[in-house]
């Protein structure tokens, strides 16, 4: 729905832009007459503009919270433990065990010669 919502807004802008460009023709194709028609040319013009906006508004905004509400969630990114590397045996292991897993050192002791 989030797509299609997101496409229909877009074909719905399209065809609102198009309408405002074909009746903005109308009006500068008409003839010129005295002072009144002009001003009534004028009214109409920014009657049928006021008009375009209207409905190219309210269906954009509600397609909008449409396409808003069934995006797609994003998922959180995993974050993988760094492993560490035992000083005892020189194996990598993950976690934070208090001995290592691969030979059994108490992990932050130093390691004595002789063991």
């Amino acid at each position: 729905m989030h797509k299609a919502a997101k496409v229909l807004m877009l074909l719905w802008t399209i065809f609102c832009v198009i309408g405002v460009i074909v009746g903005l023709a109308n009006v500068s194709s008409t003839p010129q007459g005295d002072q009144y028609q002009q001003a009534g040319a004028a009214i109409g013009t920014a009657l049928g503009l006021g008009f375009w906006a209207m409905i190219w508004f309210f269906p954009t905004v509600g397609l909008g919270i449409i396409a808003l509400v069934t995006r797609p969630k994003e998922r959180p990114v995993e974050v993988l433990e760094k492993p560490t590397l035992c000083p005892s045996c020189g194996k990598y292991y993950t976690g934070s065990p208090k001995h290592c897993p691969n030979c059994g050192q108490l992990v932050g002791q130093a390691v004595t010669a002789g063991r």
